[in-house]
């Protein structure tokens, strides 16, 4: 009997996988993007399999209010010179595809949170930038509209999905002393030792670094301080959303943002 925590998925029948709590980064077998923190894994050292819990668990039809007339089927196997229409990004692992459209999700970009609110902080998701991004500090990338968050109050505070994945994954890439594995992953069970991990999270001056090279909307505002401090909490609950899991990095990012 498979315990509530424990599951069996297609992608590695031959043992269970286990939800897991823990602070390293990962790269997901299923869809080969990013991950923190919370993972399905299979615990024999031999295998190396960490799955996103949205990935393990996704269904296998799927759709979007931003396309109303689509039925994503989700492809496990992944298509070549495919990307996402909600990022731009390069599809690496499974899909959400539309075969009438033509169009395709990232699985993590499929279930983002359309709202997301903290105290007197919202963000809205949206098909296309009503304004410029505050890290590009372009409305559309390389001429193509994607999506992005959006502050509610004052449209101040706008981010490219792309650009918060690439700062993400650029920054965390450089950090050569969590791991030496191909790909700035790590090199045991694409997950870094713990202890690297703990560290990783107080490094996350990646974040502020980040924010305060932005330009465009942001370096041309007054109000630049202000607004800085709302684009970097705004980065934190964004990447928790990439990530599917609100509750594991926001407490540990927002301390060290905010400090910055």
């Amino acid at each position: 009997m498979v315990a509530f925590d424990e599951l069996i998925h297609e992608s590695h029948p031959d043992h269970t996988l286990k939800l897991k709590f823990e602070e390293t980064p990962y790269k997901c077998n299923i869809c080969k993007e990013l991950g923190f923190h919370t993972r399905y894994a299979c615990e024999k050292n031999s295998c190396s399999v960490h799955l996103h819990a949205g990935c393990a668990e996704a269904s296998p039809t799927f759709q979007h209010v931003f396309y109303k007339r689509c039925n994503f089927f989700l492809i496990r196997t992944g298509m070549s010179r495919r990307t996402c229409d909600a990022c731009g990004m390069d599809v690496q692992g499974s899909i959400y595809h539309c075969y009438d459209s033509d169009r395709d999700l990232h699985p993590c970009c499929a279930y983002l949170e359309r709202r997301i609110v903290d105290g007197d902080m919202e963000l809205n998701l949206h098909k296309e930038m009503p304004s410029k991004c505050c890290i590009c500090g372009e409305k559309k990338l390389q001429g193509r509209s994607t999506w992005g968050y959006v502050s509610k109050t004052d449209k101040s505070c706008s981010l490219h999905i792309a650009c918060v994945k690439k700062q993400m994954l650029e920054i965390w890439m450089k950090q050569k002393s969590f791991g030496k594995g191909k790909e700035g992953y790590s090199t045991k069970g694409e997950a870094a030792d713990q202890g690297e991990g703990r560290a990783l999270v107080k490094r996350t001056p990646m974040l502020h670094l980040a924010v305060g090279e932005t330009k465009g909307a942001v370096a041309a505002s007054g109000k630049f301080a202000k607004i800085k401090r709302t684009v970097k909490i705004a980065i934190t609950f964004i990447i928790a959303a990439i990530l599917g899991d609100p509750t594991a990095i926001v407490a540990g990012l927002i301390c060290n943002l905010i400090s910055h």
